[in-house]
């Protein structure tokens, strides 16, 4: 059974790998609860799973278990750069690295996009999310 431990260091490996693969630096993703430093004005990542929860899918002696959840990728990109080619390049990057993808056991089958479309502090911001999930 994998746990939320467990599938938390397999879903950032797969971005990770498909990130630097793309030719992405790693530097400019945010990872949750590590320190992080905002580029001044370049694009950065900041990465998060949402882990909603689990419930029993089998009755019997059979103990299975359906864990969901949501990897949410926030792109933000600076306001006063000109053109909104680069975020979509990124987005477009981002959504090949989890949809349709299997990462030990964790399935990813769609993904949600909002945005370009808000602002916060200086940054454009668009939202990918992706839901997950997992039998254990």
């Amino acid at each position: 059974m994998s746990t939320y431990k467990q599938a938390k260091i397999d879903i950032q490996k797969h971005f990770y790998t498909g990130w630097t693969a793309a030719g992405y630096s790693a530097s400019i993703v945010a990872w949750l609860n590590e320190k992080f430093t905002k580029p001044s004005n370049s694009v950065w990542v900041r990465f998060t799973i949402l882990n909603a929860g689990g419930q029993r899918v089998e009755l019997g002696s059979a103990d299975n278990k359906l864990f969901t959840g949501i990897v949410d990728v926030e792109l933000f990109y600076p306001e006063d750069q000109a053109g909104l080619n680069t975020i979509y390049d990124y987005t477009d990057a981002i959504v090949a690295i989890f949809e349709n993808q299997t990462v030990e056991g964790t399935h990813f089958d769609e993904h949600n996009l909002e945005g370009p479309n808000e602002s916060e502090d200086g940054w454009l911001k668009t939202n990918i999310s992706f839901p997950f999930q997992r039998y254990g």
